[in-house]
């Protein structure tokens, strides 16, 4: 049976090998398969796409689902309908043994295209839509979004996934000032499907990924780290006693039945801890941190709406409520001319959702912004 994350994968690796596309999938799948990456939380009409590829301004936009009944085609075709307002081309992905006369007609007259991956995880095109009519607010954004590195593979994979890997690397950058050393040494720690010892191109994603989310810095082959990485080394160590014994622990967490023996002294609050350090180094979460942090200083409450945060930010801080917090399309210069309706919709949604993982707020998850939105600071 061919799940839906070996279809996702299948797809990725043929839009990226034989159509040269710049692909990002849907950070739920890293969970499952630690190489989909880099990921991606944007959403086209309130939905994230599994897939989203780029090709010289060209976006597509992928629903797959795995070998699980015919059903869940007509699920995918009703999902991927919501990608036509902010993507050129829009595919259901899927496997081989799901496809028949009716689905390849309803597809073609919705104009969706069809992605299919047969038993050898093959992907093939089976049918190519036309270049959808757009909204062209929304593509701007999303456009503007796969340019930037740090908005699109941010810190989610830190948050939505496994963080074990990248503290890992930091600790023994704490003993290691060597690229190639720290290489050898993370293939020969972390673990692989098979065991002990994980693949040359894994580890290279591990250590780019931990210099993105600011923990490790490079220069030539030698690394070093950082002040969040400093610190986030003095916590590890100070807790089991020393480099070593912190890198153990992790370990067996990260994959205890490899390591055989239980992790005692790592906990998932150590965890959210690093995830929390490594998601104020986003610079709109770091903003809306701040500011919930002074609001509380202020005015001696800890939960907020958004509508009083929003309207704290541009009085207290116009220029950066202008950066951080409004959409790329919107034409307005002051600040104070801002209205609700030219609020970046991510600040909501997906902003909201990491900040919740990491331990800094809570609140109800809504998919739109709303001002009565509820932000409690846990800090």
């Amino acid at each position: 049976m061919i799940s839906e994350v070996l279809v996702v994968k299948s797809i990725r690796d043929f839009l990226i090998r034989e159509k040269g596309y710049t692909v990002w999938v849907d950070s739920r799948f890293v969970a499952e398969n630690p190489d989909l990456e880099p990921t991606h939380q944007i959403r086209i009409g309130g939905r994230i796409p599994d897939i989203l590829a780029r090709k010289k301004g060209n976006i597509i936009a992928i629903e797959c689902k795995g070998e699980r009944g015919t059903r869940q085609i007509l699920e995918a075709i009703g999902q991927v309908v919501y990608y036509k307002k902010g993507s050129h081309q829009q595919y259901i992905g899927c496997p081989e043994s799901l496809m028949d006369d009716t689905v390849y007609d309803i597809c073609n007259y919705l104009n969706v295209g069809i992605i299919t991956v047969n038993d050898r995880l093959e992907a093939n095109e089976e049918l190519k839509p036309a270049k959808s009519l757009l909204d062209e607010e929304l593509l701007e954004t999303i456009l503007e979004l796969t340019s930037s590195d740090a908005d699109i593979k941010p810190i989610p994979n830190i948050s939505f996934s496994r963080p074990e890997p990248f503290i890992i690397a930091t600790l023994l950058t704490g003993k290691i000032k060597s690229y190639r050393k720290l290489l050898k040494s993370l293939m020969s720690l972390l673990p692989s499907r098979s065991g002990i010892g994980c693949s040359e191109g894994f580890a290279r994603k591990v250590i780019e990924t931990a210099i993105s989310l600011g923990l490790i810095r490079k220069r030539g082959d030698k690394i070093s780290l950082t002040r969040d990485g400093t610190s986030i080394l003095y916590y590890f160590t100070e807790k089991c006693g020393n480099i070593d014994n912190a890198i153990n622990e992790i370990c067996a967490l990260y994959k205890p039945k490899i390591y055989n023996y239980k992790s005692i002294k790592i906990t998932k609050s150590d965890i959210k801890f690093v995830a929390r350090c490594a998601l104020l180094k986003h610079p709109t979460i770091d903003f809306l941190t701040s500011l919930l942090m002074e609001m509380r200083e202020k005015t001696g409450k800890n939960v907020f709406t958004f509508k009083e945060i929003f309207e704290f930010a541009k009085n207290e801080y116009p220029e950066k409520t202008m950066i951080y917090l409004i959409k790329a399309s919107c034409e307005k210069k002051d600040a104070q001319e801002l209205t609700l309706d030219d609020v970046d919709p991510r600040i909501c949604d997906d902003i909201k959702a990491q900040m919740r993982n990491a331990g800094i707020i809570k609140g109800k998850q809504r998919p739109t912004v709303e001002p009565d939105d509820i932000w409690e600071v846990c800090l």
